[in-house]
């Protein structure tokens, strides 16, 4: 009976895996001389897993359990201090984390299994096991293996797209209102802004100072007759005064109080969309201007009982 010659089985792992790649490699001694390999060097970096180790099981092709072994991770990657691994199957400028085991078998017919294995010596969670069946060893010669273990990301990137605008405050450019007047008299003031960046535009006009007020100021039109377009201090508009435009304008009235000076502050802010509301864009992204209006005594001393407001 012909006896069996023994022959070496190197294994490699690469730490990308899946469960079982056609690559199987005779070693390059065609001389009968058995071709020797095997690294024993340790690494303790795990990459993006949780892998540690590597555990290697050979059995026979009928079942029987050959060898069963733990190695660590080399300290050196492949293919990218190894010449020989390039574009076999992996990109030379690739680099993979590995493990290698060596060991010496009869010939014969051997399954082949790598498990990665966690710090604790348990199955890892990340990356899978790899496998090849029916690897043949023959007599007098190296076969070399390469099983890849698919791993998993343990997180997901996400992406961040950040774009950066520009926003310029609105600009006043007119504030239409009659300074003199007698007391208890209504005044309408009209504001003209315009913002820069086209944005829809919100009025505010409030007392600063001086008597209280017999009634606080509020929004009203122009009360434009003609029909036609509104000139307020030179600027002409075609509709309006909603305060939502490039340039627009909105007007108030208020009724004075007792003699004496007043002064309001006019302020213009421009708006975002925020949901199904729009809001400012900030405080400070506002035009503001103050000025006085005053009041002299009427006739009589009092309020007209019938007091018309002053034309603009």
């Amino acid at each position: 009976m012909k006896r069996h010659g023994w022959v070496w089985l190197a294994a490699g792992l690469f730490v990308m895996s899946g469960c079982g790649v056609d690559l199987v490699e005779d070693g390059p001694s065609d001389s009968g001389e058995v071709s020797s390999s095997g690294i024993a060097l340790s690494f303790d970096y795990s990459g993006d897993s949780d892998v540690k180790k590597i555990k290697y099981i050979i059995k026979t092709c009928h079942g029987r359990p050959v060898l069963e072994e733990v190695r660590s991770l080399e300290d050196l990657e492949l293919p990218g201090m190894i010449p020989e691994f390039m574009d076999s199957p992996l990109d030379g400028d690739s680099s993979h984390l590995f493990a290698d085991m060596f060991t010496v078998l009869e010939e014969g017919c051997y399954h082949v299994k790598i498990v990665p294995l966690n710090k604790y010596g348990k199955k890892s969670r990340d990356c899978d096991e790899a496998y090849m069946n029916y690897v043949k060893v023959k007599e007098g010669r190296t076969t070399e293996v390469m099983l890849i273990s698919q791993c998993d990301a343990t997180e997901e990137n996400g992406a961040l797209d950040v774009i950066g605008v520009l926003n310029h405050p609105p600009v006043i450019r007119a504030v239409k209102f009659d300074k003199f007047n007698t007391e208890c008299d209504e005044v309408k003031v009209c504001v003209v802004a315009y913002d820069p960046d086209g944005d829809p535009l919100k009025f505010r006009l409030e007392q600063k100072s001086g008597p209280p007020l017999l009634s606080q100021p509020r929004k009203v039109g122009y009360d434009n007759d003609n029909g036609g377009p509104v000139t307020i201090s030179g600027h002409e508009f075609n509709g309006g005064g909603n305060g939502n435009g490039l340039g627009d304008y909105q007007c108030f009235k208020l009724r004075l109080g007792e003699r004496g000076d007043y002064e309001f502050k006019a302020s213009v802010y421009d708006m975002m969309w925020d949901g199904d509301d729009m809001v400012p864009f900030g405080y400070d992204s506002k035009a503001s201007l103050t000025f006085p209006i005053y009041a002299g005594e009427g006739e009589d001393g009092c309020c007209p009982v019938n007091g018309a407001p002053n034309g603009l």
